[in-house]
């Protein structure tokens, strides 16, 4: 349907799913409706879609606890930048992402 493109898992590949949800992030609370959109991102195949999605949750004031468990399990990708993201992003939830700590 229009205005949700990531639906669930898929295949990796640069059709638009992460920018659409990193929109979704800077749209801030007006956008809470698309909060279901977002949690089924937070299971794309993707990593870089599923760390948007954990941000983009976050900033619509949606529930931290899955979103925060997606970034710590990416703090173990095998790929550098994907690491570095979910870091800084775990770093911009800041306090309510306290259990990304030993």
């Amino acid at each position: 349907t229009r205005g949700s493109p990531p639906q669930g898992p898929r295949a990796e590949g640069d059709d638009g799913r992460e920018y659409y949800v990193r929109a979704l992030a800077v749209v801030g609370p007006p956008a809470r409706s698309q909060l279901p959109t977002l949690t089924a991102a937070l299971d794309d195949l993707s990593p870089q879609v599923r760390s948007a999605a954990a941000l983009a949750v976050w900033s619509l004031d949606g529930p931290v606890e899955k979103p925060v468990a997606v970034l710590i399990d990416l703090l173990r990708h095998n790929d550098e930048d994907i690491r570095r993201e979910a870091a800084r992003n775990l770093g911009l939830i800041g306090p309510r992402a306290e259990a990304a700590v030993p």
